[in-house]
């Protein structure tokens, strides 16, 4: 048995993790390009990442493991994106309250923290498994670390409203899934990527669901 501190067994665990990601990247960015699962093939992704497509089906025997790995990605994307907006955010002060709410919801919108690309692959997951019931658990499961991806970005800035919310997992994934799905209308209505902080979702809708969803901490 190999010596798991030995530098020969390090070097060699880092170079399959470095493989890997190498493989679940090009994936990413095939199934960004083709929008289609029936088009991700193993040969021509191995032929982009300089592996042997047996190398790939060691490591993901079965297309489902390798789309809930870009799955994982796209969570990260997701964080990192809304990471970067919102620790630059800083609420205008008021009476009321109500335009902070709606600056919070602008500086999501603005974040893009999901694009065409990532509905597309996310949505098409989905089908796949209402199509192939044995696949759903994993579905399932890449849906619940994507709500725990988002829970820290999005009490931060709940925090910065000087607000909490009422009941963190039941309220992120509403906002999750209210999103996306407003997110695609808006697309599928014509809307430009870019220009989703206009919509009435961004201008009325997200900020009475953060107002409704959160209270004063004092409470």
């Amino acid at each position: 048995m190999s010596d798991q501190n030995s530098p020969e067994w390090r070097n060699a665990n880092g170079l399959r993790r470095s493989g890997r990601q190498r493989l679940v990247n090009a994936a990413r960015a095939e199934l960004s390009a083709s929008s289609a699962y029936s088009l991700l093939s193993y040969d021509e992704l191995a032929a982009k990442v300089g592996m042997h497509p047996h190398a790939i089906r060691t490591m993901f025997p079965e297309e489902d493991g390798l789309l809930d790995a870009v799955n994982d990605l796209l969570v990260e994307e997701c964080v990192t994106r809304l990471r970067h907006a919102i620790d630059q955010f800083e609420p205008e002060p008021t009476a009321d309250g109500r335009n902070a709410f709606l600056d919070a919801s602008v500086c999501i919108a603005r974040a893009q923290p999901i694009d065409r690309s990532s509905l597309i692959i996310r949505a098409q997951r989905r089908l796949l498994a209402l199509r192939r019931y044995e696949t759903a658990a994993a579905v399932v499961e890449g849906e619940r670390r994507y709500a725990l991806g988002l829970t820290d970005v999005l009490e931060e800035l709940v925090r910065r409203l000087r607000r909490r919310f009422r009941h963190p997992s039941a309220a992120i994934r509403l906002i999750i899934g209210s999103y996306e799905r407003s997110y695609e209308a808006w697309l599928i209505g014509g809307g430009a990527d870019d220009r989703f902080h206009e919509s009435p979702f961004v201008q009325t809708t997200l900020p009475e669901l953060l107002r409704d969803l959160t209270a004063d901490p004092r409470e």
